[in-house]
Parts: C-alpha cells; sequence; structure tokens
C-alpha cells in the first residue's frame, strides 16, 4: 500500500516509481515522462547548435557522432558516463555530490540574501542621482570640451 505524492491517491501493491520525493502510480509516472520529454525537446530547440548540458557550442572537434546523445558535447557525455560508472561501484561520488550540494547550497542562499540586502539598500554618496539623460549629457559636455567643439 502506498500513497502516491503526485495524485495524493491511495493505490495496493508496488509503486511504478520511486525516487526521492516518494513513490509514483502507472499514470502519475506516464505523466511525469511525458512532462520530461516536452521538457527535453522544447530546451534542445532553444540550445541549437549547442551542447544540452554545458550550453557550449557544438563543433565539428566536440560533437560525437553515432552516439545516444547527439545534443550532447564529447566532453559532458565522458563526465556522465565516468560519474555513473563511479556511482554504480560506489556510493561515495552521490554522498560526495550531495554533501557540496548542502554546503552550496547554503553559502549560495548567503550570497542571494547579501545581494538582495545590497539591491535594497539605497547608498547616499553626497551627490544628487543623475539620471541617465542627464549622465549622457555631462559626458558629451566631457567630450565636446576636449576636443574643443562649443555647444
Amino acid at each position: 500500500m502506498f500513497k502516491c505524492v503526485f495524485c495524493k491517491k491511495e493505490f495496493t501493491g508496488e509503486p511504478a516509481m520511486r525516487n526521492g520525493s516518494g513513490a509514483y502510480c502507472e499514470e502519475c509516472k506516464a505523466e511525469l515522462v511525458r512532462r520530461m520529454c516536452v521538457g527535453n525537446q522544447a530546451r534542445r530547440e532553444n540550445f541549437d547548435g549547442c551542447c544540452l548540458w554545458c550550453g557550449e557550442k557544438l563543433t565539428a572537434a566536440n560533437v560525437q557522432p553515432g552516439k545516444d546523445n547527439p545534443g550532447v558535447c564529447r566532453s559532458c557525455d565522458t563526465h556522465r558516463d565516468w560519474l555513473l560508472a563511479c556511482i554504480r561501484h560506489s556510493d561515495k561520488p552521490a554522498k560526495y555530490v550531495s554533501r557540496v550540494e548542502a554546503k552550496e547550497g547554503i553559502l549560495r542562499e548567503a550570497r542571494n540574501a547579501e545581494k538582495k540586502q545590497s539591491a535594497t539598500q539605497n547608498i547616499d554618496t553626497g551627490k544628487e542621482a543623475l539620471t541617465r539623460l542627464a549622465r549622457l549629457e555631462n559626458i558629451i559636455g566631457k567630450l565636446a570640451s576636449e576636443f574643443g567643439i562649443s555647444e
């Protein structure tokens, strides 16, 4: 007996899919796969000529003809294969990735909070705030005086 985390219905038997977020029934698994396919197709259309994972431009040097992932560069595919082989052999890479993600998540939140605080903080420079047009006029005036052009 399990409760699907997607549709919230109770089912008997084994779930069709189970991951970190919970158990899924057959219909919800099919819906997730469908959404994933639609997202991948949209991503492939938007990254035309670029690697789907790193965004690097695909060239003759880094493209891999005849592979399962035609939209992925050679280095991303190699690193993915290496990581999957490591995870199949040992759970240490997965633990390392989760540990680094947890640590970096805290640092990322701190950086975002700092950016948000600095963006909302009004820094008083003692000068009157200039509009964009006034700044452009000042720059044009300085250039005109340097070149000896009278206004």
